[in-house]
């Protein structure tokens, strides 16, 4: 309930198809969720989304705007919002499903992580390694060359690539290797 209200004024914007579903706090228990029932077809059906004539660039800039949004805007998100979490229903918005985990980012944490990806877009590869070491995420007895020369292989190889050809998973993967102690 907490993101309905977050987002209840995002249908005005442009790129506002995005909503979560009512509780029903009637049938909500400490460990049981209960959510208005959604009809949507899931957002892996490529076919069936084409079929009932969605435009699947469109709901992948939805589905990325929103999470930013949320992110960014709010410090409040879904933080499993994975294709098997998502549905599109008739009217062609995107209703995300299962809150078991939703995650928290302070007004600091935002500011990090937007300049963080700020840095990675613009290939400021020595302002991302700088933001990294000022939000404390890598020890200060690493030179911040060393790490900038890191962030820059892990941002040249994913420019000009669609979402489909980058796995986050190692994305992710590299950044944490990087930034262990």
């Amino acid at each position: 309930s907490e993101m309905a209200d977050n987002i209840a004024g995002d249908q005005a914007l442009p790129d506002g198809r995005f909503r979560v579903p009512t509780v029903d706090w009637r049938r909500t228990a400490r460990r049981v969720l209960t959510l208005e029932w959604i009809d949507g077809i899931p957002i892996s059906d490529h076919a069936a989304l084409r079929a009932a004539g969605h435009d699947l660039k469109a709901l992948g800039l939805t589905i990325l705007r929103s999470f930013l949004r949320h992110a960014m805007r709010d410090g409040f998100f879904h933080a499993d919002m994975h294709q098997g979490n998502l549905l599109v229903d008739r009217d062609g918005v995107v209703v995300a499903v299962d809150f078991g985990i939703m995650g928290r980012l302070g007004y600091r944490e935002r500011r990090f992580l937007a300049e963080i990806l700020h840095g990675l877009i613009t290939r400021d590869y020595r302002r991302t390694a700088e933001v990294h070491f000022e939000a404390g995420y890598v020890p200060a007895h690493h030179p911040v060359e060393v790490f900038a020369q890191a962030m820059r292989a892990i941002g040249e190889p994913i420019h000009g690539r669609t979402a489909a050809e980058i796995s986050m998973a190692d994305l992710l993967g590299q950044l944490f290797a990087y930034t262990e102690v």
